[in-house]
């Protein structure tokens, strides 16, 4: 991932999209007569942001295989993208938006309020869609239930990544909740990407199990270049090493530089380390944001400069470069979603050390066999994950081969299979 969480990515505000195919089970692919009867059905796909900046990120990939199974969608959306691929993307730019600052943002999540222009729905009418595709409870949801109300042939998908309880507080949650339970209510099916999402919907928002499909949606999934250029990252000469045979241990943060992602306290728990364990490891981050100064200034007064690299953002491309350089990836957000850059470690065999305020957390660690969860805050127990991997430097290939068993489950082909599963049974629901 780059910088959703990717060296940054998953902002505050809400994207959607959709997906069109018949039903298709982890290991087979569906059948012709399916296919068949996919095509003769239109879906939009409403997204209103995605990616970072100009590039797709880990959407290309996806869009892309759900294009091949379903080639006659259209995806709303906003701005113009870079795309990594030749083959065009049939994207229709016509989502047009407005984010409004708010004076006193609750979170790095919710720092606009974001307003789309109405006219989208009179669009996307006139294309007569039998299925939309929407994610989250934006304003784009909202819209896809006014859609569903004024054309009542046309079936809505909601896409929840995970419980979503912790991007927004405030005094509007009674109406938050309401909003939410209502867009639930007129959509006809909706897929999550986890237990935790599942039990959101069941538990605060009172929908039906029997209307909730539980399965991995969203991943991200690097692609690794044909020829290793892990030799062109610049890296700082090790110091003397107590033990001369071995080389320091590289723990790997990929992200935002932003306050949420807990930086600040990775280094002051690098800096609490006895300098016979500083010696060796090395940190890489990855990423930028408006928190490198302060980042900056913090790994200075703690002594630790010759141990923390900030390689600065990097492109999408060039992020398998690092992760097969290094040994450990570490992730100590205060809060995240759903970081994707978890399974983008495990793609890669990383062992991890990943914040139990993740809500991906349950997903990519297997506690004591492909890493270890721990509380972002508490510095001193983060200190002795980080001596527990150089003291037991002989486990990291049995660590390694968990995550790459772990990886298989969250490959580019089984979120499309069951996005395209899923809009499948909404397609056919109650015909």
């Amino acid at each position: 991932m780059a910088p959703r969480g990717h060296t940054g990515i998953k902002p505050g505000w809400r994207f959607t999209f959709e997906v069109m195919h018949p039903r298709v089970s982890k290991s087979e692919d569906c059948s012709q007569d399916t296919r068949a009867v996919a095509r003769r059905k239109r879906v939009a796909i409403l997204i209103t942001t995605m990616g970072y900046g100009s590039s797709l990120l880990y959407w290309e990939p996806i869009l892309r295989e759900f294009l091949k199974r379903i080639p006659d969608s259209r995806i709303y959306t906003s701005g113009r993208k870079t795309l990594d691929d030749e083959w065009p993307l049939p994207l229709d730019l016509s989502v047009k938006l407005w984010r409004i600052p708010l004076p006193r943002p609750s979170s790095d999540y919710v720092r606009h309020v974001i307003v789309i222009n109405p006219l989208i729905i009179v669009r996307v009418l006139r294309y007569k869609p039998d299925l939309l595709v929407v994610s989250e409870f934006g304003l784009l949801s909202i819209y896809a239930v006014i859609i569903g109300l004024l054309r009542p042939t046309t079936r809505i998908l909601l896409l929840i990544e995970s419980d979503p309880r912790g991007l927004a507080r405030g005094m509007f949650n009674a109406l938050r909740v309401g909003l939410r339970r209502w867009i639930c209510r007129h959509s006809t099916l909706i897929l999550t990407n986890n237990e935790t999402g599942k039990r959101y919907l069941v538990e605060r928002l009172c929908v039906a199990p029997g209307k909730i499909r539980q399965g991995v949606y969203l991943v991200s999934q690097p692609a690794v270049p044909s020829c290793d250029n892990s030799a062109q990252i610049t890296m700082a000469p090790p110091p003397p090493l107590l033990e001369p045979d071995s080389q320091p241990l590289i723990f790997l943060y990929v992200g935002q530089l932003i306050e949420r992602k807990g930086l600040q306290f990775l280094i002051l728990a690098m800096s609490s380390l006895p300098e016979e364990y500083r010696r060796r490891c090395i940190i890489w981050i990855i990423g930028d944001g408006k928190f490198r100064g302060t980042l900056e200034q913090l790994i200075r007064s703690q002594g630790v400069a010759d141990r923390i690299i900030l390689h600065g953002r990097k492109p999408y491309r060039k992020l398998p470069d690092f992760y097969r350089a290094a040994d450990v990836f570490v992730l100590p957000t205060l809060h995240d979603y759903r970081a994707l850059v978890g399974f983008e470690a495990l793609q890669f065999g990383l062992p991890l050390l990943q914040s139990k305020l993740d809500g991906a957390a349950s997903e990519v660690v297997v506690e004591g066999r492909n890493g270890f969860t721990f509380d972002p805050y508490d510095v001193g127990t983060l200190g002795e994950h980080i001596k527990w991997f150089i003291d037991h430097r002989a486990m990291l290939p049995a660590f390694s081969r968990c995550s790459r068993g772990l990886s298989t489950r969250y490959t580019v082909h089984n979120a499309a299979g069951n996005l395209v599963a899923a809009a499948q049974e909404a397609l056919n629901l109650n015909e």
